[in-house]
């Protein structure tokens, strides 16, 4: 009986079978073909599923869209938050606009309508040495500056402004409530100490543009950069 040597058209592995033999097994891929028209078998067509994604929880997979949904959400509010607690960086057209042009954009979408009085308001005098009255009210303005004075880059009547202004409102209300726990006297009292301070004038530097619900929280003249230009209007 004679032999021959063949090659697995598979794998190429070599194999000796006898010359009469028509078709043979390969001894490496287990591979059966016909030793004298050898065809290579085609590829499977099919894409291979990793194991991780057959594994892959249908659950654990919306678990980390949400996960990925929120960051982003996260992200979007620190950089809105930080647009509002910085006007002066807000850009147009890659150009930084001024913080005085900020106010005067919140000023010219409301009508001449105010929240504190053009005339200082009459006020009762608080038993406190004038320097603590003084103090207390230069206080308060640092506080008044950055909560219920501060410009806001918010539509009118919309409702992220109007939970900005809440929010503001209360933390002024807050620090009102501190200082009267500090010099030992009530909230009342340290309002006639901010009474006294707008008629002595001892902040004489000009107010904000701000508004509050559609108002403007100080008439335009006695707002920045209006007087400057009293004839403006």
């Amino acid at each position: 009986m004679s032999i021959r040597s063949v090659a697995c058209p598979d794998c190429g592995a070599a194999a000796n079978v006898p010359a009469a033999m028509a078709n043979t097994r390969c001894p490496a891929c287990g591979l059966v073909w016909n030793i004298h028209q050898p065809v290579v078998p085609k590829p499977d067509s099919q894409p291979q599923v990793s194991d991780t994604a057959e594994k892959m929880d249908p659950s654990a997979a919306i678990a980390l869209a949400a996960l990925l949904g929120g960051g982003m959400l996260l992200m979007v509010l620190i950089g809105a938050a930080v647009v509002l607690l910085r006007p002066s960086e807000v850009t147009t057209a890659g150009e930084p606009i001024p913080v005085a042009a900020t106010t005067e954009v919140a000023a010219s979408e409301v009508d001449e309508k105010t929240i504190k009085p053009r005339e200082p308001e009459p006020y009762r005098e608080v038993r406190l040495p004038e320097q603590t009255r003084k103090r207390i009210y230069d206080d308060y303005r640092k506080v008044a500056r950055t909560t219920v004075e501060k410009p806001l880059l918010m539509p009118q009547g919309s409702p992220p402004r109007k939970m900005m202004e809440d929010m503001l409102q209360k933390t002024f209300d807050r620090e009102l409530r501190r200082f009267a726990a500090l010099h030992n006297i009530d909230v009342d009292q340290v309002h006639e100490i901010i009474k006294e301070g707008d008629a002595k004038k001892w902040d004489p530097s000009p107010r904000s543009n701000a508004t509050r619900g559609g108002i403007r929280v100080y008439p335009r003249e006695m707002s920045e950069g209006w007087q400057s230009n009293p004839n403006r209007r």
